[in-house]
């Protein structure tokens, strides 16, 4: 009987092989394609507080076009603002929370803060009818003081249910 330290060896035998990365997620790409704006995305250097920065994005990568929706606006101001060196707005974190997506965003001026905040209700309605995982319709479904996003299965789906 051996009592003591697993070897390399036995650790790499016991050990589940995992691969060394995460998968990427659509949101990934965000952080190239809006650097402004998602520049404390995984990155602590740019906003040590930031949720993003440890976390990324907190929600299914079936909300990425309605993360999307709001860059293409929001990022173009950036720029507009970083040139009139202004305050540049910053993303802090992208959640889900009681089934709808929620966004927070530092530095929006005055002038776009009305805008941006009727552009984040919009997202908000929008993710309770898509489903946060697969991007397809959707809706919410309450279940005792849970809320959670329901996916309408589709149809292949069903079908491979029912051969089960």
């Amino acid at each position: 009987m051996h009592i003591g330290l697993a070897t390399q060896d036995e650790l790499r035998r016991l050990r589940p092989s995992l691969p060394s990365r995460p998968a990427p997620t659509p949101f990934d790409e965000f952080a190239s394609r809006y650097p402004l704006i998602f520049r404390a995305y995984k990155n602590k250097q740019a906003c040590s507080l930031a949720p993003i920065a440890d976390w990324g994005c907190e929600c299914g990568p079936g909300w990425a076009g309605i993360v999307e929706a709001l860059c293409i606006w929001l990022e173009p101001e950036a720029v507009r603002l970083k040139a009139a060196g202004e305050p540049v707005p910053l993303i802090t974190q992208i959640k889900e929370k009681m089934g709808i997506f929620r966004c927070y965003v530092e530095n929006i001026p005055k002038p776009l803060a009305r805008e941006f905040e009727a552009r984040k209700r919009l997202a908000e309605r929008q993710s309770a009818i898509i489903c946060e995982g697969c991007g397809q319709p959707g809706g919410l479904l309450s279940e005792s003081f849970f809320v959670m996003l329901q996916r309408v299965i589709d149809r292949r789906t069903s079908l491979l249910q029912k051969q089960t």
